[in-house]
């Protein structure tokens, strides 16, 4: 596992950049979420990010979804690329529905629950805490899929980087 993934410090580093090269950014306060439906096309690959609590409603979404918060599942949906619950670490489903993700998920604990109107996304833990991940809402159903490295690189061309290993156990 890549070292940066290890730590607290690490992985917001990882945020910092996601953030800086973000093609929107939603921020919905400390106790408000933002709805996240259609997002991008096959020739637009986006990178949102939300500053808190996220919904992933009905819809198809294409690029990189970074969650600083907790996100939620609602309705029909499919997600193209990257989806990253950085922050709060919780993934959980609202109400039933389907949802289709062909890319990654990743989720990390990096921040305590305190959060507040002057402290929105909580303060930075010390080390990762546990992550919570519930889909067993009644007639929902998730299917999670690795769509290769085509659909990987388009999620990832927002970004001024390019790979120099890969490392496989």
């Amino acid at each position: 596992m890549d070292p940066r993934l290890t730590t607290t410090s690490g992985i917001e580093r990882i945020v910092g950049t996601i953030v800086s090269n973000a093609t929107e950014v939603l921020n919905p306060g400390w106790n408000g979420r933002s709805v996240v439906g259609n997002v991008g096309n096959t020739e637009d690959y986006r990178v949102v990010v939300v500053n808190g609590d996220c919904e992933l409603n009905s819809g198809t979404g294409y690029g990189i979804l970074l969650v600083r918060g907790k996100l939620k599942f609602s309705g029909n949906f499919r997600w193209n690329g990257l989806i990253l619950v950085l922050g709060q670490g919780e993934m959980d489903w609202l109400q039933p529905g389907h949802g289709e993700i062909f890319g990654l998920v990743f989720v990390a604990r990096t921040r305590a629950g305190d959060r507040s109107p002057s402290n929105e996304l909580g303060t930075l833990l010390q080390q990762r805490g546990p992550v919570s991940v519930n889909f067993s809402a009644a007639t929902s159903s998730l299917d999670l899929e690795n769509p290769g490295s085509v659909v990987l690189g388009l999620a990832n061309q927002k970004f001024p980087y390019v790979p120099i290993s890969i490392r496989e156990n």
